[in-house]
């Protein structure tokens, strides 16, 4: 019995840290987008996908969900790229 409660432990261990460091893509995004809003984008046709664990709910980050006058839609392309590239195995959530 032993056995599986190292197995447990070490599976628990494993899939809990994310597979990839933060650092790379966050400097990249910071390269490419800089403080660049979603609404200040050229196309009207953006949209990020993620999920806020908080409120247990999907978030759209679009131009026009950043016109709507909500504070949590306005924020950097890059941080809601941050968002939706979160997938707790890839990466720490954002």
């Amino acid at each position: 019995m032993a056995t599986a409660g190292f197995f447990i432990n070490y599976l628990y261990q494993f899939l809990s840290k994310p597979a990839f460091q933060r650092e790379n893509i966050d400097n990249l995004l910071t390269e490419m987008f800089g403080t660049n809003n979603i609404t200040d984008s050229i196309s009207s046709e953006i949209l990020l996908l993620s999920y806020a664990y908080n409120h247990e709910e999907p978030r759209f980050f679009s131009k026009l969900g950043s016109n709507s006058g909500k504070p949590d839609y306005q924020i950097t392309i890059a941080d809601a790229v941050r968002a939706s590239s979160a997938a707790p195995t890839y990466f720490m959530p954002f």
